[in-house]
């Protein structure tokens, strides 16, 4: 008993020492709405993300709270959201792809089909403010990303939604982090210690 006890915990040491891989992505769903999701990886780095509705005033404290600080950061941040979380086709097309009045907006869709368009900004200048823009639509190839200067005039004090387009922010956060190994490892050997205390009573 105790030599297997001793090679459990060695296995449970490889095992948790091998490099974490990236933690799958995860959609996040509201009463059959897409509000977001977690685990969005942008150039390396994990992230959380809410489609929130409202002025930017409104979403980002002021204007000027942003998770991203450059163009090229934002329109990362855009493809992201058009290649893991609406698109992701693995062999089919997501819902929310197909149909974008699927996604939280804040606001209700009259059609289910209408293209969307999320909001990623990264410069507090007011007029206009700088975003990255992921256009989902119903139709495939109408699916892009842009730095926004096909939209109409950015007021930070007006839901964008009054373009008479749906359209909704993206408000991005640091993913949770994932348990470091140490950690995982010594909460591993603690309970193959109790598995062994318990063999021992049984024996008794």
């Amino acid at each position: 008993m105790k030599r297997k006890i001793i090679g459990t915990v060695v296995a449970l040491s490889f095992w948790l020492m091998m490099p974490l891989s990236a933690s799958a992505l995860t959609w996040v769903e509201d009463n059959r709405e897409l509000i977001g999701a977690d685990g969005v990886e942008v150039n390396g780095f994990l992230y959380d993300v809410r489609f929130v509705g409202g002025s930017c005033i409104e979403v980002f404290n002021s204007c000027r709270d942003f998770t991203f600080h450059t163009p090229f950061e934002a329109q990362l941040a855009s493809q992201a959201l058009l290649d893991q979380v609406l698109i992701n086709d693995q062999g089919a097309r997501q819902p929310y792809d197909v149909l974008p009045g699927l996604t939280h907006t804040g606001q209700p869709f009259n059609d289910l089909f209408m293209p969307l368009r999320i909001l990623t900004p990264w410069m507090p200048v007011f007029d206009p403010y700088a975003v990255g823009v992921a256009l989902n639509s119903s139709f495939e190839r109408e699916d892009r990303v842009s730095d926004g200067r096909d939209l109409p005039h950015l007021n930070p004090f007006t839901d964008p939604w009054t373009w008479q387009r749906p359209t909704v922010w993206a408000v991005w956060s640091p993913a949770q982090p994932v348990p470091e190994p140490t950690t995982s490892l010594l909460f591993a050997i603690g309970i193959v210690g109790l598995m062994g205390a318990r063999s021992r009573r049984q024996k008794r």
